[in-house]
């Protein structure tokens, strides 16, 4: 008896290396975002999309390179409907928008502005320093009643226990209010500062082109708010100088990340552009690569520079 649904089809997939122009890769990894996906399901559903549409390729195809029976009764069967990317003859897919204008808590975090929110993200140093404000102040106000006659008898028979009364009493002036203020920031934080309020971010400033650079040094992306994983309002270009350059430069990910693309091949473009017109500043390279792609992609991105 069929099921309801359809079982998951076992596609085998291969790896594949191609070079794309930089404002295709550019879309590309917007794209990415705007859908939440990773770039090979992205270009494996966009050609899937493409080969389907192009009917003559479709005829060619059956023609000349007719499928097993195996692939056409794998195609025959039903799957689930696969996501359609748009296109420019389709209408543009835009995502709903939540108003959140309305919620009681929206409503109290707009309250006090950039102020409050200042406030509360340096809610500990103020935290310690109202409380050593206050710590001194009653310390001052109410210092340790040291004449008592009770306290005297205690340090005259057992002096230690007079000291630690002393010592606890001027510490607990400092303690509780630090537990008060660090109490009330923590309330503050959760009912009126939690969510951050629209950023207004101002743009990029020009990208320094790597041939008009009057010093070497490699531009690696934007730079981020220090502290928090969130953009800043001005942003600036995150660059690592020419002395940071003669120390080695290792590069991470996954299959498909992108460690070749985004980081190999621009960062040698940067470095093999500065100067390249002038024979006794410009930069060399020696290549040693295995699979071949870097040094392709590499001659592609450089090779309008002049020979080196």
């Amino acid at each position: 008896m069929p099921a309801l649904i359809a079982k998951q089809p076992k596609e085998t997939r291969k790896q594949t290396t191609m070079s794309l122009s930089t404002a295709v890769l550019s879309d590309l990894e917007l794209y990415c975002q705007f859908i939440d996906s990773a770039r090979d399901w992205v270009l494996n559903e966009a050609l899937k999309d493409l080969f389907r549409r192009d009917k003559a390729f479709t005829e060619w195809r059956e023609q000349n390179h007719p499928r097993p029976a195996s692939d056409a009764n794998a195609v025959a069967s039903p799957t689930p409907a696969p996501s359609r990317l748009p296109l420019e003859t389709e209408t543009k897919i835009e995502r709903p928008r939540v108003n959140r204008s309305a919620t009681p808590c929206c409503v109290i975090r707009r309250i006090g502005g950039p102020m409050l929110r200042t406030i509360v993200y340096n809610r500990r140093v103020l935290s310690w320093s109202m409380a050593c404000a206050t710590g001194i102040a009653l310390q001052r106000q109410w210092p340790f009643p040291g004449d008592n006659d009770v306290l005297q008898l205690i340090l005259i028979q057992k002096p230690w226990i007079f000291y630690f009364f002393r010592w606890t009493y001027s510490i607990m002036l400092f303690s509780t209010p630090l537990i008060g203020f660090s109490s009330l920031f923590a309330l503050l934080y959760i009912f009126a500062a939690r969510g951050d309020a629209p950023l207004t971010r101002n743009p990029l400033p020009p990208y320094p082109a790597p041939a008009q650079r009057k010093k070497l040094y490699l531009v690696l992306g934007e730079l981020h708010h220090p502290k928090r994983l969130t953009p800043v309002e001005n942003p600036r270009w995150l660059w690592i100088p020419e002395q940071g350059l003669f120390t080695g430069i290792a590069v991470f990910g996954a299959i498909g990340s992108g460690k070749t693309s985004c980081c190999m091949v621009p960062f040698a473009e940067q470095i093999l552009s500065y100067r390249a017109s002038d024979p006794e500043r410009r930069a060399s390279a020696l290549i040693l690569e295995v699979k071949g792609d870097f040094l392709l992609q590499g001659a592609q991105a450089v090779g309008h520079l002049s020979p080196m």
